[in-house]
């Protein structure tokens, strides 16, 4: 069984095979879709390479990798990874080492050039603040900031499943942190794990929109993203009139290659073949993952 894998969203599977051969399991009974992953269990878990543009980030104690392949779109490759990652080898540490593990994880992904990715509705709020917006209003979809660390205090407090967001070089990357919430007694062990996934640019925008339209995708997310824009403009005036500081200067890093979707540009996209759309098969459910890691199963 191999441990280690490098993984590169946009490679051929063929590439992925070459490398890792039966290693790697193949699931080809969704039509249009191909999935390829490892799965690893205590006590010899994995370890995943992601190699991104001219950088590399490593994840330890990999419990899963699965990357996905759409017939539709050959030239794209594996345009999604999902990754599952636990935080302690014997899968429970103190609920203040789960928090520095963590923190420290985000700030190697930011060391490997990656940047904060904030939705274009989301308002622009950096540190204590996003946290602050979270505990107060729980709206699930907030991001937060990985250049803050919070006390321990504060990461007691934090949701199940908050999420963090990162974009380099035509990827996106988000990370969900989730623990068990039978054992948040802050003086006793406690259960974390992570999952990340990573998508092409053009796989994130095109599946925002209906198979129908998903042709005409870079055409369509002009508007959508000019209606983001107005939301985010909107939340903001109402964030700053209850006392939030707005990081004016945060421009999406994904901005150069919105200029693709303006009109005339070139693309490779095509009408999605009839029988073929293809659906996500949906990675194992985090309460099984969760349940397996902390049983050691």
């Amino acid at each position: 069984m191999i441990q280690n894998i490098l993984i590169e969203v946009g490679e051929l599977p063929e590439a992925l095979l070459g490398r890792y051969g039966k290693a790697i399991d193949l699931n080809d009974k969704n039509p249009g879709s191909r999935f390829y992953s490892v799965d690893w269990e205590r006590p010899r878990l994995g370890a995943v390479t992601l190699k991104n543009g001219d950088g590399q980030v490593a994840f330890d104690l990999a419990l899963g990798v699965m990357g996905s392949y759409n017939e539709d779109y050959p030239e794209e490759g594996l345009s999604r990874y999902s990754l599952y990652l636990g935080l302690s080898e014997t899968g429970t540490m103190s609920h203040d080492q789960a928090r520095l593990k963590f923190y420290e994880m985000l700030a190697r992904i930011q060391k490997a050039g990656w940047q904060r990715y904030l939705d274009h509705e989301e308002p622009r709020l950096q540190g204590a603040e996003s946290v602050r917006r979270l505990l107060q209003t729980g709206i699930s979809m907030t991001t937060l900031d990985p250049g803050y660390v919070p006390t321990f205090e504060v990461w007691m407090m934090l949701k199940d499943r908050s999420s963090w967001q990162f974009y380099k070089d035509g990827v996106y990357m988000d990370v969900w942190m989730s623990r068990d919430s039978k054992r948040m007694d802050p003086n006793l062990p406690g259960a974390y794990f992570v999952s990340i996934s990573l998508e092409s640019y053009a796989n994130k925008w095109r599946t925002l929109f209906d198979e129908a339209d998903r042709p005409r995708w870079r055409e369509l997310l002009l508007e959508e993203k000019a209606k983001a824009s107005a939301e985010r403009a909107k939340t903001e005036q109402q964030l700053q009139a209850e006392g939030y500081h707005i990081d004016t200067g945060y421009r999406n890093p994904d901005a150069e290659l919105d200029l693709r979707t303006k009109p005339g540009a070139a693309t490779n996209d095509k009408p999605v073949s009839p029988g073929l759309v293809s659906t996500p098969q949906p990675p194992p459910s985090l309460k099984d993952k969760l349940g397996r890691w902390i049983k050691g199963q």
